[in-house]
């Protein structure tokens, strides 16, 4: 028996990926009417195609402040982070990542043949500064830390950051992940090397993602053949992608209201027994909220949240299946380690939703407390 779904829907995993915005679809559709043409080709099909992606570079560049030719387009966030990392191949070196980056790189700084030096957090997830400068040296050719994270919304302060890096070591090169920053809160990449962006966290469509590089020259490719990008990426481009992502990047980030219901859903959630909050309350995303609970299973919490169309997330979607490795790094309490869930929130939620989720939620923890005992 197919169980049928109510047409009120609550979706506050935003962080892992966000519905696509109607004027983002109806710019993608007028796409693959108007510009389906390779871009590449020399008649006037191609060339207006062409044209196309520069004022979609031009657009998602302005937001960043940065030299349009300084920013690349590449199929994931994913892929760029990894195509950073890659792209420096020395095995005499060292690179120097925070315990809190996303898989992505993590991962990829794991699997490349540098040696990796982890730097700590706090039990917000703020880069030790002190950390930082001591896991530099003469041999270390890139930084990487995460600008907003992704489970738990703490910004780091990438600029100061990357002048510590770079005083430590001039030739240092700074990269971070911006996916959950861009177009949600303010970006200033005055020192930063390398900078990832995606579309699909900001109601763009996915398959498209974009990398800021200071200078190409640096850079190695890991990609060869007909030279697109700058021959950075070759590959035929994403069209309608590139001109989703740059629609989606000029869209409202209703960063007030936004900010408004975070702060409701901190208050509301901070008066329930058992209950820590581990998003910090200053120079965080209001878009994401991290919290745990004391003697929850988050999975349980998530599916009979799941029963009444309320969705959230347990932790990061690429982590799925798998511990946080960002909740063991920030040292949350044992009792309340298997309770964490991630609220995120995208420009399309209301403060309605959110008062709904607080009241299902809270009997939803009460139901499950009672049943464990």
């Amino acid at each position: 028996m197919i169980t049928q779904r109510r047409y009120f829907m609550i979706y506050f995993d935003n962080a892992s990926t966000t519905k696509m915005d109607e004027v983002v679809k109806n710019a993608v559709d007028e796409a693959y009417e108007k510009y389906w043409a390779n871009p590449s080709s020399l008649h006037s099909l191609g060339f207006n195609v062409e044209k196309e992606i520069k004022k979609s570079r031009d657009i998602i560049a302005k937001k960043l402040n940065i030299n349009p030719k300084s920013l690349f387009f590449v199929p994931s966030g994913t892929i760029a982070n990894n195509s950073v990392i890659n792209s420096i191949k020395n095995n005499k070196k060292n690179i120097v990542i925070s315990s809190v980056e996303h898989a992505c790189v993590f991962n990829a700084a794991k699997n490349s043949e540098m040696e990796v030096r982890i730097v700590n957090v706090d039990k917000f997830g703020f880069v030790d500064e002190e950390d930082l400068y001591s896991k530099i040296d003469d041999n270390t050719v890139l930084v990487s830390i995460i600008h907003v994270n992704n489970e738990l919304g703490t910004i780091n302060n990438i600029n100061k950051l990357a002048e510590i890096s770079k005083n430590k070591n001039p030739k240092i090169l700074f990269h971070s992940d911006g996916v959950q920053a861009f177009n949600k809160i303010n970006v200033d990449l005055r020192n930063i090397d390398f900078y990832t962006i995606s579309s699909h966290k900001i109601n763009g469509p996915k398959g498209i993602a974009a990398l800021y590089i200071k200078n190409a020259k640096i850079f190695n490719s890991l990609y060869f053949g007909g030279g697109q990008e700058s021959n950075l990426f070759s590959g035929t481009e994403n069209v309608q992608g590139i001109i989703g992502f740059a629609k989606a990047s000029q869209l409202d980030n209703n960063f007030v209201y936004i900010s408004n219901i975070n702060k409701y859903l901190r208050q509301e959630l901070s008066s329930m027994k058992g209950i820590v909050i581990n998003s910090p309350i200053n120079n965080v995303s209001p878009y994401i909220l991290n919290v745990c609970f004391e003697k929850i299973g988050a999975e349980i919490l998530l599916h009979y949240l799941e029963m009444d169309d309320i969705y959230i997330s347990t932790g990061s979607a690429c982590s799925k299946d798998k511990g946080s490795r960002v909740l063991e790094a920030i040292n949350v309490e044992k009792n309340y380690k298997e309770g964490c869930i991630r609220i995120s929130l995208s420009k399309n939620s209301t403060m309605d939703e959110a008062k709904l989720f607080v009241k299902k939620l809270e009997e939803k923890v009460e139901i499950i407390r009672g049943i464990l005992g």
